[in-house]
This record gives structure tokens, C-alpha cells and sequence, in this order.
């Protein structure tokens, strides 16, 4: 079952030890899903694009308002793989402080 714990780190290796995706496990707490293979069965029936598409979707908007917190003129110098880490950590902010949500 999946949980925000008190860190990021304390939820990546917890993440590593279940072998689950960091960001998908995110993408299940915030659809409100602890359990990553029933949100995998959840999107099936969802999404005619398969089981991952809703994940495709939330992430993508993610990235989008990650990039907006940078000015304007710098948003194309931060891109998620150049910098994965600072990604991370927004985003388990984020999803922390907000409610659950669907796409």
C-alpha cells in the first residue's frame, strides 16, 4: 500500500523496495489509489489508450506547472531529465499539499 511518508527520501526508498515507479506511486495517491495495480486496472477501464495514458496525461500536466514556476524566459532551460531531483521533489510537494484529483 502506498503512503506520502515524512520525506521524500523515507517515500523513495520505500518506492525502490516495492519496486514501484516513484512518480506512478504519486499518481496513485493523488487519484486517490494505494494500490498501483488496481490503478493500473482503474485506467484500463478508463482510458481506451491503456493502462498507463491517465500516468502520460497527470504527468504531463505536471512537468507543465513545474516549468511555470521557473520565469519565462529560463522555462526551456528546465527540463525534468536534467533535473529529475528537483523534479521529484516538487512534485511529492504537490501532491502532498493537494487534493486528490483526477484527469
Amino acid at each position: 500500500m502506498l503512503k506520502l511518508l515524512d520525506t521524500l527520501e523515507e517515500f523513495l526508498i520505500h518506492c525502490q523496495e516495492n519496486q514501484i515507479n516513484p512518480r506512478y506511486a504519486l499518481y496513485c495517491l493523488n487519484q486517490g489509489i494505494e494500490d498501483p495495480e488496481n490503478m493500473k486496472r482503474i485506467d484500463q477501464k478508463r482510458y481506451l489508450g491503456g493502462h498507463m495514458l491517465g500516468y502520460i496525461l497527470w504527468n504531463s500536466a505536471r512537468v507543465s506547472n513545474w516549468q511555470c514556476t521557473f520565469p519565462e524566459k529560463d522555462r526551456y532551460l528546465h527540463q525534468v531529465n536534467t533535473m529529475p531531483e528537483q523534479y521529484n521533489k516538487w512534485l511529492y510537494d504537490y501532491v502532498g499539499n493537494n487534493k486528490r484529483e483526477t484527469i
